[in-house]
């Protein structure tokens, strides 16, 4: 709704008269058109792309209903106040061409929300009924600036419990940000995972606050979260979480797909010869259906089965932590639920009729019946090993092993026939671009201009998808990555030497980079180039001594002139132990 009034003042900042029990609510900026534009996050999206200085501003580069408009659309983008009154809200970007004040008059006695998001907190001042009051609390918005939480007027609070000598308070602090159509479930659970809070995370700019009174001597929790799209953050005001356990911070995040988070008197999830192996699942999808998926972890010393069960009454977030020994190679296989179907009531097409476009179907006397269809549940799922991870994707039509730890040949390969494939993905903690000063990315979405990804497959079938992509980055993460982490990826194929190629489809010159480490049978690969010219593939002939060319008609050919064209960019392929 944008039924709220708002009176957005001239560079005289003559205020707006309110009557009766109104109150003025005030954000006065005291930046000036230039400040804001250099310190603010979405002038310099504009900046690059129309490759204008910031104080050039043309017509059609701002244009009024573009921050006229009081919805929500561009918001992570752009500088903006949200003030909320009950089920209402109003929405004003700042226009860094025209810019002005936010005033509105609001009921003294009721509760309103103001949300200030890409401004500096030290540009602007926010009042009420010509008192200043604090932002209240920052959270994450866009790299360079915060977005604040705060409420006016006559609000309630959630009440803090209080704790007896033997208990400690939990307090979590969640910030929706602009979360969509997708809430986030999380859940506590205490040392033999029993669940002892839990509960839904929604909405959209509010701020939950959830307590709890939790056992606190010898006893260890796990905060678990989980959603089933990522939010990217660069375009989206970004949800955040904060933990607190007997009035200390313990997590923390705004980026996650799957979180845990250990806290209390915790021990070791496992012994010091052991490899910790987590797995996550989101399922959401169709909750009133019921049907389980079924996993299994083996290694050459260990099997452990179960089952993730689907239906009314359970929670979509599901996590298993288990124990194998360290430096083995184990397997995680998990079943997909392609037969799934659901079963509802619905016009059915007269006996002797097979299409709804028969021009005798007599509309005003078609029966209902039960009719069954097939569904596609598409849960999201993460397994990892010593915070190493080999998955994160949702999957709908396969069922999937993925090989963890220190695999070798032998332990998976048959050597007549296949070859063992291995490639390490490393996602630096100070991943930045090189374009322009647009602000770090807090993580990399695959669709992210200049993240890089990759595909093995026989180079020469350039007409055949299947075989050109026998495996590809999406196959083991199809969501978000976080900075800061390591991907592998073990696989057998085909032993057809030379004929097999992995390419890296790098981003533009100046680009995000990743660093990544490939072998075959354990041989270190290092004999790729770079093909093409601004965009291109970076690649690796998979086989020992290979030349850089191909046989086949269709093969991707080097020829000494093309070789001599070849551009070499800074994508980094690292030599590992």
């Amino acid at each position: 709704s944008n039924s709220l009034c708002q009176h957005p003042t001239a560079e005289i900042r003559m205020s707006i008269s309110c009557i009766g029990n109104e109150a003025l609510l005030q954000v006065k900026l005291s930046l000036t058109q230039d400040e804001l534009f250099i310190k603010s996050r979405g002038p310099f999206w504009d900046r690059y792309w129309e490759e204008e200085e910031y104080w050039e501003f043309e017509d059609e580069e701002f244009e009024d209903e573009e921050f006229e408009d009081e919805g929500e659309n561009g918001i992570g983008i752009y500088p903006f106040v949200r003030h909320q009154q009950g089920d209402e809200f109003s929405v004003k970007k700042f226009n860094p061409k025209d810019l002005m004040d936010y005033e509105a008059c609001v009921p003294r006695d009721d509760c309103s929300q103001i949300v200030v998001g890409g401004v500096p907190t030290d540009g602007y001042e926010l009042l009420f009924d010509g008192k200043a009051i604090d932002p209240g609390y920052e959270f994450y918005f866009d790299a360079l600036n915060p977005v604040t939480y705060t409420t006016v007027g006559s609000c309630t609070t959630t009440p803090i419990p209080v704790c007896n000598d033997a208990e400690a308070l939990f307090e979590l602090r969640f910030w929706s940000g602009t979360i969509g159509s997708h809430d986030s479930t999380f859940r506590v659970e205490d040392q033999d995972g029993n669940s002892v809070l839990s509960g839904s995370l929604g909405g959209s700019f509010s701020l939950d606050k959830t307590y709890a009174c939790l056992p606190k001597d010898d006893a260890c929790y796990t905060f678990l979260i989980g959603i089933q799209e990522q939010r990217d953050p660069t375009n989206e005001a970004a949800s955040s979480y904060t933990i607190f356990f007997d009035g200390e911070l313990v997590g923390s995040s705004e980026t996650w797909l799957f979180e845990s988070v250990r806290f209390g008197s915790c021990g070791p999830s496992c012994e010091e010869d052991e490899s910790v192996v987590e797995f996550f699942m989101y399922h959401e999808m169709y909750p009133d259906e019921e049907f389980e998926y079924k996993w299994n972890l083996s290694s050459p010393s260990v099997s452990i089965s179960g089952v993730v069960p689907h239906g009314p009454g359970i929670s979509f977030l599901a996590h298993e932590t288990m124990c194998v020994p360290k430096g083995s190679c184990a397997s995680f296989y998990i079943e997909d639920r392609n037969n799934v179907t659901q079963t509802y009531e619905d016009e059915v097409l007269p006996e002797g009729i097979t299409d709804w476009a028969d021009p005798n179907i007599d509309w005003d006397s078609l029966e209902v019946a039960n009719v069954t269809v097939p569904i596609n549940v598409q849960p999201v799922f993460m397994i990892s090993m010593d915070n190493v991870e080999y998955r994160r994707v949702d999957w709908g039509i396969l069922n999937q092993t993925t090989n963890m730890g220190d695999c070798t040949y032998a332990d998976l390969c048959n050597e007549q026939t296949e070859d063992l494939f291995y490639v390490e993905r490393r996602i630096p903690a100070d991943l930045k671009t090189n374009w322009g000063d647009i602000p770090p990315t807090p993580l990399l979405m695959s669709g992210h201009i200049g993240a890089e990804d990759w595909n093995f497959g026989y180079i020469y079938h350039k007409d055949n998808g299947k075989l050109k992509n026998l495996l590809t980055a999406r196959n083991y993460i199809n969501r978000a990555s976080d900075l800061n982490t390591t991907l592998k990826v073990f696989e057998c194929v085909p032993k057809d030497g030379c004929d097999l190629s992995l390419n890296f489809t790098a981003g533009p010159v100046g680009a995000p980079r990743e660093q990544y480490n490939a072998k075959k049978n354990g041989m270190q690969l290092t004999d790729g180039q770079f093909v093409g010219n601004v965009f291109g593939s970076f690649v690796t002939p998979f086989g020992q001594n290979c030349p850089f060319s191909f046989s086949s008609s269709n093969a991707l050919t080097l020829s000494g002139g093309a070789i001599a064209s070849v551009v070499v960019v800074a994508i980094t392929v690292l030599i590992w132990d």
